[in-house]
């Protein structure tokens, strides 16, 4: 190809392929969390940030606070609700603690959730691999009964554990199916690049 053949994208943009971004339930470059809702707008708060990003300009954070966040959520309305053709909800997360604790030592401390209007709630943790690190989360929504995810009326995350008052990034959110290996060019087993 000669130079100006070439596909040129600004700094930190991803190029998209097919059917792997075909249902992105949030990327969050809209600059518009609003959709987004926090069971506690005092001590769980949700933004939009360019702190840190991981695809494009924007991204989702969360903030929390010792003694005052465990088990609460943010969630949103996703605008596709019937996921039973889909087999991942896949999306970057990063994590890091934002005070000195002697129990912040806890990998496991994030869970993402869906709810489904006939079945109920089901949800799956995440281990942090590496504290202010990005890796790429999978949920292999074939484990569940198909009939659990086609009406889910709000997908979201809950704070598990909220010693040293983590702060949560959150970044391209969507559904594909198992099939599509594309992510897997661009992640490795520990699920960084």
């Amino acid at each position: 190809l000669k130079t100006a053949d070439q596909l040129n994208l600004r700094d930190g943009l991803v190029q998209s392929w097919g059917d792997f971004n075909n249902v992105v339930l949030d990327d969050f470059e809209d600059n518009d969390v609003t959709n987004w809702t926090s069971s506690d707008t005092t001590n769980t708060k949700v933004a939009a940030t360019t702190t840190q990003i991981k695809v494009n300009d924007y991204s989702f954070a969360i903030t929390t606070v010792v003694g005052s966040s465990k088990t609460d959520t943010a969630t949103t309305t996703p605008g596709t609700t019937n996921w039973s053709s889909y087999e991942r909800l896949g999306f970057w997360l990063r994590a890091g603690y934002t005070t000195t604790s002697t129990d912040a030592t806890a990998t496991q401390i994030i869970s993402v959730m869906l709810n489904d209007t006939a079945s109920g709630t089901a949800s799956t943790t995440i281990t942090i691999n590496e504290m202010d690190n990005w890796q790429y989360h999978e949920w292999a929504l074939s484990t569940l009964d198909s009939v659990a995810i086609d009406s889910v009326d709000w997908v979201g995350f809950r704070i598990d554990v909220d010693y040293g008052s983590p702060l949560f990034y959150i970044d391209q959110i969507k559904l594909y199916d198992s099939d599509l290996q594309a992510g897997e060019m661009f992640v490795d087993s520990e699920g960084s690049l």
